[in-house]
């Protein structure tokens, strides 16, 4: 929520690229106070996944298949706008930029399923899937939310799936960065260094360091 927030106050004015979907396990409250704050500058929903995975990676999977099945009804339904992608962020990223929304929105590959920072890998080479574009096409959420519905070995979604998304077209974004497990602090150093290298999007860091820098160095 402490991300969420900071999204917003780097919005200048009331968002016309966006809008944000909290997705909250089935045991937890959604923060209201926060999501009110958020929807100053986003329209804003929320929903409370029916799944009942818990722990890593099973309740990961339930968020994810939870807010895939959200997305496919709710457009399919006409009740929400047919988006042109879906982005699926974690709260443990950061943007380095304040346009940063506008990275995203210009990636439109209509050939791909799922576009996200690559992570090599011996056995599964995979889209890490905590800062990822995800085809909003109804044939493409239907696919997700009710063919595939979940996945049934321990281990995250965007692992165990990632020979179906190369098949069905994914992507790397150069400026995005994931990390696993970042637990010292995020520094002025790294600040530099990714932003030097063009990175817009920082995921993978623990704790409010990356969070706050963002707030210094951006607002």
């Amino acid at each position: 929520m402490k991300m969420a927030q900071l999204l917003a106050d780097l919005e200048p004015a009331h968002s016309t690229e966006a809008d944000i979907l909290f997705v909250s396990r089935f045991d937890c409250k959604h923060d209201l106070e926060a999501e009110k704050k958020v929807s100053r500058k986003f329209n804003v929903f929320s929903y409370t996944s029916k799944r009942r995975g818990t722990g890593w990676p099973m309740g990961c999977n339930s968020l994810f298949f939870g807010a895939m099945e959200w997305c496919y009804h709710k457009i399919n339904a006409g009740q929400v706008p047919h988006y042109r992608q879906i982005l699926l962020l974690a709260g443990d990223g950061c943007p380095l930029r304040k346009d940063w929304l506008s990275f995203f929105r210009s990636e439109n590959d209509k050939g791909v399923f799922i576009s996200g920072a690559l992570i090599p890998d011996e056995v599964h080479p995979h889209i890490n899937g905590d800062t990822v574009l995800i085809s909003s096409k109804l044939e493409d959420l239907k696919w997700i939310a009710l063919t595939v519905g979940d996945v049934s070995v321990t281990a995250g979604w965007d692992w165990i799936l990632s020979a179906d998304f190369e098949r069905r077209g994914w992507k790397n974004l150069p400026y995005v960065r994931s990390v696993w497990n970042k637990r010292s602090p995020f520094t002025s150093d790294d600040w530099k260094e990714a932003t030097d290298a063009g990175i817009v999007w920082f995921h993978g860091q623990k704790g409010f360091s990356l969070l706050d820098m963002c707030r210094k160095m951006l607002l």
